[in-house]
């Protein structure tokens, strides 16, 4: 299944990450749609625009969007059209083979720094928990509800799994911080 990732830069901090960020996030999107697009029975090809931000965007969005004053880590914003839908362009039929644009991602490098060295995980173990978290929702996941919370946690855990990337809830449950 295609998925189309537009990046975009508002913290030149995330160019200068140890790892190579924009093929990383595209395999942590892939493996995602993967395991996942089947149970929500949506089909591709799919686009998701990434936002490498910092936390001052962060604050400002979160208020925006969720009324809190603080920065977050990782923000989804969804669009609600329907895949595969035809729709007019000035007279023109958007074919099938379009991509379905998913959504936003918007990620904050100084709270996603800070909360991996508090959990004592490397950046890029938690970024890659925080991409598949972002894009979960997305595809329609939450975490309002104790069930919806298992539900979602477990495929995080599958997905990181298959990424040979630690349960990022062990590491939760031994030092008792929660911020997803």
């Amino acid at each position: 299944m295609k998925i189309v990732t537009l990046f975009d830069y508002e913290s030149e901090a995330w160019k200068k990450t140890l790892f190579d960020l924009e093929p990383f996030t595209q395999v942590c999107f892939e493996k995602t749609v993967h395991l996942v697009a089947p149970v929500v029975k949506v089909s591709g090809p799919f686009e998701i625009s990434c936002l490498f931000s910092e936390d001052k965007k962060m604050k400002l969005l979160n208020y925006q969007y969720r009324g809190k004053n603080v920065p977050t880590n990782v923000l989804s914003f969804g669009y609600a059209l329907e895949p595969g839908v035809f729709e007019e362009d000035e007279g023109r039929k958007i074919s099938h083979e379009a991509p379905h644009i998913l959504g936003d991602i918007v990620f904050s490098f100084e709270t996603i720094k800070e909360e991996a060295q508090v959990q004592g995980k490397t950046f890029q173990d938690h970024f890659a928990h925080l991409a598949v978290h972002g894009l979960l929702h997305l595809l329609g996941y939450d975490h309002k509800n104790d069930e919806e919370a298992a539900l979602m946690e477990g495929l995080e855990q599958k997905i990181l799994s298959e990424l040979s990337i630690p349960d990022p809830y062990q590491v939760i449950e031994e030092t008792g911080l929660r911020h997803v």
